[in-house]
């Protein structure tokens, strides 16, 4: 027996030398990169070291992609759970493909997948970082900084000229405001997606937006739990204040159904969309593009690679319809997405929960008073020329995609002033709660508008389906309702201080844009000074994570709850 123990901690030991090994071959392969691309920034080569530049990378790139095989090698032997090594060898098989169509971008996907795994094995305890352990008890905090910091790595990426088809048009700021946007699945951009990145940058981008519509650390621990990992408390404490559940069954079960829910969801979108796109385009563009669209929608992201975004598929009704579709299902939110599927599958024992009736309620209502409202103040506006079908196409589209999606089929530029107000309330308003994307939520809206309605009728208690409301959640929805409200007066009045010669009305239609993570633009944010494009990422930053969240994290020493009652006092309020 203690043969076998100490043959066992002998082959963990080898392991990890040799994981160490790959982490620093690694590690000098990405600072050997970095300084190539900082010396081909800020030094003019002749075309021959440029050459050699080219078969340096390839090398490094190379490398790259042997350590990656080495590193699932070495963890396969030392791992026994079947889903980690049929994950394992859908890894290598994938990247060793795309390897032979874009090396840079297979290296890139590897080097990714290092990290990941790097990280989750790390020895690094709690208690030997004071701030670690502070930040592990505040899922909030964990939240904001792991946004944060995606987003600084993805504007450190963009910023590379690898990933620039003319570095000297695209400034950091420019690449730092794009991965803010996509980590906040929002889709405002100062620079023309379809032009201004190269395929690697796109993928970066693409990256960015999945993680960001998942959720950074969702995804991360929907991940784990497939690689047959278990979750540590302050990871199962940060899922469950996103997804506002407590009940860890129920938790497990549905992160482990996220990611090949997300996946295969967003795959079929893309093998609708590629029939439309490769019309007009070679095979393997329109592949690409069917991707990129379809992640981008189902992440309500709103990112396209087109320079007009839908705007020449307004009457395609195969294409409004998936990309809405995809939008849509994104905007429910996962729990509901899954409680749907566990209907479809068990109609007679299986019923919506009071959540899920809530939010297709609250959709239906917004999208179809959206739609005739959007159909009524734009008929002689931007409508006037369109056909009915289209006019009505146009309007449903620009109802839904309103709420956080971020697609448009008709340029914005001239609204009416009661549109922009129309549209402005909506983006506020957002998706659904646990959804991919942002704003005050549906539900929200519900519970306050429930509350109204029982303090008319004189009732003490906000009742819903016959079921009684918690105070808790009603505080919470007016707490959010107001947070957000002077979040957008306040934003708004900042942007119009710094940028005194744009339209007002178009200052606040932004500002409602990227506070609602919509993405929908008036034409105005290439036009936005440094000041104002950083107004704008503070804005999209608070949009995705909510004001709350956020005044939450700053409090990293943990909730401080109170045990001295005052006696009641009167505030005459109305």
């Amino acid at each position: 027996m203690g043969t076998q123990i100490d043959k066992f901690y002998a082959d963990e030991a080898r392991i990890r030398t040799v994981l160490f090994r790959i982490n620093l071959i690694e590690c000098l392969a990405v600072i050997a990169t970095l300084a190539g691309e900082l010396a081909k920034e800020f030094v003019s080569v002749a075309e021959r070291l440029d050459q050699q530049f080219f078969w340096a990378y390839r090398s490094v790139e190379v490398i790259i992609l042997m350590c990656f095989i080495g590193r699932v090698a070495v963890t396969w032997r030392g791992r026994q759970e079947s889903s980690f090594r049929a994950l394992s060898a859908a890894a290598i098989i994938f990247v060793l493909g795309l390897a032979l169509i874009n090396l840079r971008l297979a290296s890139f996907l590897a080097l990714i997948h290092d990290a990941f795994l790097g990280l989750r094995h790390s020895q690094l305890k709690s208690q030997d970082l004071r701030f670690y352990q502070r930040l592990s008890r505040k899922p909030a905090a964990t939240l904001v900084v792991t946004f944060l910091l995606v987003s600084i790595l993805g504007g450190g990426l963009l910023a590379l000229p690898s990933s620039q088809m003319d570095p000297s048009e695209v400034s950091f700021i420019d690449a730092l405001f794009t991965a803010i946007s996509a980590t906040c699945v929002t889709g405002l951009t100062t620079v023309d997606s379809s032009t201004a990145w190269t395929p690697f940058g796109q993928t970066v981008l693409l990256l960015l937006i999945q993680l960001g519509g998942l959720g950074i650390m969702v995804f991360g621990s929907a991940l784990s739990l497939s690689l047959g990992q278990k979750l540590k408390i302050f990871e199962r404490d940060l899922v469950e204040d996103v997804f506002d559940d407590t009940d860890t069954l129920e938790l497990r079960s549905l992160l482990k159904g996220v990611l090949g829910f997300t996946l295969a969801i967003e795959l079929i979108g893309a093998c609708l969309l590629y029939p439309a796109f490769s019309e007009t385009m070679a095979w393997n563009q329109a592949l690409g593009y069917s991707i990129f669209h379809s992640v981008s929608a189902f992440c309500n992201a709103g990112f396209a690679l087109f320079p007009d975004s839908l705007v020449e598929f307004q009457g395609h009704v195969w294409v409004n319809l998936i990309i809405g579709s995809l939008f849509t299902l994104g905007g429910f939110g996962f729990g509901v997405l899954l409680g749907l599927y566990k209907v479809l599958r068990h109609r007679k024992t299986t019923r919506l929960s009071l959540q899920a009736r809530g939010v297709l309620t609250m959709s239906v209502i917004l999208i179809v008073l959206g739609s005739v409202l959007w159909f009524i103040f734009e008929y002689d506006g931007l409508l006037k020329d369109k056909p009915l079908g289209t006019s009505v196409l146009i309007s449903i589209f620009q109802s839904a995609t309103t709420r956080t999606a971020g697609f448009s089929t008709i340029a914005l530029d001239e609204m009416q002033s009661t549109t922009i107000v129309l549209m402005s309330v909506l983006m506020l308003i957002g998706a659904s709660p646990g959804s991919t994307g942002g704003g005050i939520k549906t539900t929200t809206l519900l519970v306050v508008a429930l509350a109204i309605r029982a303090f008319i009728r004189g009732r003490k208690e906000v009742t819903y389906h016959y079921r009684t409301i918690e105070l808790t959640i009603v505080l919470k929805a007016l707490a959010i309702l107001g947070a957000v409200l002077s979040a957008f007066l306040f934003g708004t009045m900042c942007l119009l201080w710094v940028e005194p010669d744009l339209v007002p009305m178009r200052v606040v239609f932004e500002s409602a844009s990227a506070l609602g993570t919509t993405g929908l633009s008036m034409g105005i944010t290439g036009d936005l000074s440094t000041a104002g494009k950083l107004i704008v990422c503070v804005l999209m930053f608070f949009g995705r994570l909510g004001p709350l969240t956020i005044a939450t994290a700053a409090l990293l020493g943990g909730e401080r709850g109170s045990r001295i009652k005052y006696p009641t006092g009167r505030i005459n309020v109305g």
